[in-house]
Order: structure tokens, then C-alpha cells, then sequence
């Protein structure tokens, strides 16, 4: 049986820690405690969904990418691969739903737990967090003007 002071936030809380327990990328995914037998609460599940679906399809301009990866790469600079020291030159957007973005690298891949850190921060910096945010890395062009030799 049930607490009485158990209270349908409660419930809540506690199908958003299982949430986060089973499925790392959906935590701080908003649950809504409703009733659709009594119709309680019900009203507050559509403002919920909306926002959702504004935050997935949200379109990141890159000026405010770049300047988020400044200070997220500064705060934690990407590991060596191979021995050579990584570097992001630059992240764009290149498509929503699920929100995608490209990471110009001097590498073709970035460490897994490096690629989870930059995805983490980047949900909590731009509200993205309980859906897939996709990040993938792209080994820019080497500079045609170094000489080659």
C-alpha cells in the first residue's frame, strides 16, 4: 500500500529518477502527474509537450554555437588522439529533429566520454535536455597554404 503522504508529485519524482537510472540521455525529462480517470491535471500536459517540441526543433545560430564551444573547450580541452592534440575548430547545426551538429575537428573522432561531456553541457546550456542531441565529429581539410615537405 501506498503512504498516505505519498502525492502524485512524489510519484512523479520517483518516475523521473527511474527515467534517469535506465536512460542517461533522457534526464531532466519533465513528468507530469495527471489523472485522466478524474481529469486532474490533465491541462498541464499540453504546455509541457510544447515545449518540448519548440526545444527539438529549435535551430542554434552558429555565432552562439561557436561561443558556447569557446568556453566549454576552454573549461575542459578535448583529450589527444593518436598522440596528436585534438582541437574543435568549429560546430554547426545541420539539421533538427533530432537536433544535430558537426564538430570540425583536427581529428576524424573524438574519446566517447569527451563526446558525453560536450553533449551534456550542450543540453544543459541550450534547455535540450530529454531528447537525443546528435553531435558528430568531421576532420576538417588540412590547410592547403602549409608546405608540404
Amino acid at each position: 500500500l501506498v503512504d498516505a503522504e505519498y502525492g502524485p508529485e512524489d510519484f512523479a519524482d520517483a518516475v523521473r529518477e527511474h527515467i534517469e537510472a535506465r536512460f542517461p540521455m533522457l534526464r531532466r525529462t519533465p513528468v507530469v502527474a495527471m489523472s485522466s480517470l478524474r481529469g486532474e491535471r490533465v491541462d498541464d500536459l499540453m504546455p509541457v509537450v510544447f515545449d518540448a517540441r519548440d526545444r527539438w526543433a529549435r535551430v542554434v545560430p552558429t555565432g552562439l554555437l561557436n561561443r558556447w564551444l569557446r568556453e566549454v573547450t576552454d573549461e575542459r580541452s578535448p583529450p589527444p588522439v593518436r598522440g596528436l592534440p585534438a582541437r574543435i575548430k568549429y560546430i554547426m547545426q545541420t539539421k533538427g529533429r533530432p537536433p544535430t551538429f558537426l564538430l570540425f575537428c583536427n581529428v576524424d573522432e573524438l574519446p566517447k566520454d569527451y563526446l558525453r561531456y560536450l553533449t551534456r553541457n550542450f543540453q544543459e546550456t541550450f534547455r535540450m535536455f530529454g531528447m537525443e542531441v546528435r553531435l558528430a565529429v568531421k576532420k576538417s581539410a588540412e590547410n592547403p597554404y602549409k608546405s608540404k615537405g
